[in-house]
């Protein structure tokens, strides 16, 4: 274990409404070997139970957050071609495993709504459901008569939406969310944003980094007629890991170090929605 983890997983900042959009477990592997090409079938199997339904998607290539590092052998653009990624996915939409031949993750997502979700069951929890289809998924590469791959990169995204207005809502400005804020140009409703990418306590600044990204948008809610503005606060926490237990060592590392940024960037004002516990 890392020097500078923390003791538990457990988060001391608890809200009853927290600004979670999705949370996204997501490791590179060093070879090919999370889903055999020609048994997709037989990894399905091994989540089918609570991972029901199945989409072929586009592949991804790399992560976010690795930019900047070393990436070798975290590009996924094989010169044989990059594989298709499958989706397994929960009967309610809002969790998911996501397969390509040197890519897995994790995901759960709030459906879309904007205000919040209604049943987000915190990290710990959401950590014991990766680590759930981690498990399973080695289980039935083993069965193939096969070893799951060592990682090469990992990263924990976590992206938060936080209406600046609706219903039952007072109106926000841009200011009264950003702990610091300087507008330019003033007044600006949509298109304004920033990008950076920040040490992690605890991992060399070689190894691993966030990349932050605030955003200011606008986005369509069922049953209103007008867009809702939002502001999108993005962290994409990565580094270069090498075993499966260091990946998840990472994962609370990471969580530990964007739970203490979100709330350094943003103001009581808008923390005072999510309700504090």
């Amino acid at each position: 274990m890392r020097k500078g983890m923390p003791k538990s997983v457990q988060s001391e900042l608890k809200f009853k409404k927290p600004p979670i959009w999705e949370v996204g477990f997501a490791v590179i592997t060093q070879t090919p070997g999370v889903v055999d090409p020609y048994d997709v079938r037989g990894l399905h199997k091994a989540v089918e139970d609570v991972l029901p339904h199945v989409e072929r998607q586009a592949p991804i290539n790399t992560f976010e957050g690795l930019t900047y590092l070393s990436t070798v052998n975290t590009g996924l653009g094989e010169g044989a071609g990059v594989p298709p990624r499958w989706w397994f996915i929960a009967d309610n939409q809002q969790e998911l495993l996501q397969a390509q031949e040197r890519f897995w993750a994790w995901n759960w997502r709030a459906n879309g709504n904007v205000d919040g979700p209604k049943n987000y069951p915190g990290f710990d929890q959401l950590r014991l459901r990766a680590r759930d289809a981690f498990d399973r998924t080695r289980i039935a590469i083993k069965k193939q008569g096969m070893s799951l791959p060592d990682p090469a990169a990992v990263e924990l995204m976590y992206d938060n939406v936080i209406p600046l207005s609706g219903p039952g809502l007072d109106e926000l400005k841009l200011r009264d969310v950003l702990a610091e804020y300087e507008p330019s140009p003033p007044g600006a409703k949509s298109g304004w944003q920033m990008m950076w990418f920040e040490p992690i306590d605890g991992v060399p600044e070689e190894q691993g980094h966030c990349r932050v990204a605030i955003l200011l948008a606008g986005i369509a809610v069922p049953n209103e007629q007008e867009i809702r503005p939002i502001v999108r606060f993005s962290f994409h926490a990565a580094s270069l890991e090498q075993t499966w237990d260091a990946a998840f060592d990472f994962f609370d590392l990471a969580h530990a170090h964007i739970t203490k940024r979100l709330i350094d960037l943003t103001t009581e004002t808008a923390r005072a929605r999510w309700e504090p516990q």
